[in-house]
């Protein structure tokens, strides 16, 4: 099930989130806890979004499977708006059927605040392959040099 958080569950799942955005982008250990209280910002302000794909085990706990955050791009400086997947995180190998139910909820999510297009950047395998099997498109390769 994926299901996307409200600013005021952030909390309960802050861990794993932040966890999961730190390894995600990479982020040195020295930048980790500004990175973090910026991240915490803008999820509690609704500028990024987070949802969580997760099971319930036999014992009927939920298992957080897969964090996805998402942030809404582009409306001041191109007069359109796309979201975009900041981050997409599994925490053990993740079916392709929750795959294509994250895709799902988000691109309903991003119709209904009137986006045009959903985008995302991924150094995946696995991530790319969902991406072009749901339908996205490869444009670009994006290169980063740390200083």
């Amino acid at each position: 099930m994926i299901v996307q958080l409200q600013p005021e569950q952030i909390s309960g799942y802050w861990e794993a989130i932040k966890h999961s955005m730190i390894t995600i982008n990479r982020i040195p250990e020295v930048l980790q806890r500004d990175y973090a209280i910026k991240i915490l910002e803008r999820l509690l302000s609704g500028k990024l979004q987070c949802w969580v794909g997760y099971t319930i085990n036999e014992e009927g706990e939920r298992l957080i499977n897969l964090i996805y955050t998402t942030s809404i791009l582009g409306q001041d400086e191109w007069g359109f708006s796309v979201m975009s997947m900041e981050t997409v995180y599994g925490f053990r190998r993740i079916p392709m059927e929750m795959y294509e139910e994250g895709i799902s909820a988000l691109k309903k999510f991003a119709k209904a605040t009137g986006c045009e297009a959903i985008i995302g950047r991924t150094r995946s395998k696995r991530a790319r392959e969902v991406m072009l099997a749901n339908g996205f498109e490869e444009q670009h390769v994006v290169y980063r040099l740390p200083i």
